[in-house]
């Protein structure tokens, strides 16, 4: 690679970044949006409504291709598991697991670790190899990287986590940081 392409490459990746910034303070100011409007409960956005308005708009922000089965997941059965439920997506690098992220409805009674059962979601994670187990309702996203159980927690409140640490969630998440790990 000459150096101009360098270079290019540099700049190509750097506005892939700064594209994900801007699209993911989109879906932030969507949610203050609808989190304002006395017209529209958050009480009624199911997880369902809430993956598609939110969570897969924002991984597909840090790069993941939800139209490619090779990168994107859905609804996938944890083999040799005693019962039988479905993690609600698996994000792949080169077919290898890189991570495990259940969706939750908008609103919930509690912190997003003590609504739902994270446990389950870590050792689905660990089973299948991938680095981290993710819980996300997107107004809260709780991740977990599975070798030193370390903890990341953004949250969209008066300030925006997902916005001021931004580096912070795009070299943990993104696609382009999971091909370089």
């Amino acid at each position: 690679m000459t150096e101009m392409e360098k270079v290019q490459a540099i700049r190509r990746a750097r506005d892939r970044r700064e594209i994900a910034k801007m699209r993911i303070k989109e879906l932030v100011q969507k949610w203050r949006d609808i989190n304002s409007k006395a017209t529209i409960k958050r009480e009624k956005f199911s997880e369902e409504d809430t993956a598609t308005k939110f969570i897969r708009p924002m991984f597909e922000a840090l790069g993941w291709n939800f139209g490619n089965i090779d990168e994107v997941r859905e609804e996938v059965t944890l083999p040799d598991s005693a019962r039988r439920q479905l993690l609600d997506c698996v994000l792949y690098v080169r077919g290898t697991p890189f991570a495990v992220v259940e969706y939750k409805p908008l609103v919930g009674s509690g912190p997003i670790d003590t609504d739902y059962n994270f446990e389950y979601v870590i050792e689905a994670a660990g089973k299948l190899g991938a680095k981290y187990a993710v819980v996300t309702r997107f107004s809260e996203t709780k991740i977990i990287t599975l070798d030193n159980l370390a903890e990341q927690r953004f949250e969209v409140q008066a300030k925006s986590d997902y916005e001021e640490r931004f580096d912070e969630l795009w070299n943990t998440l993104s696609k382009e940081s999971a091909i370089k790990t």
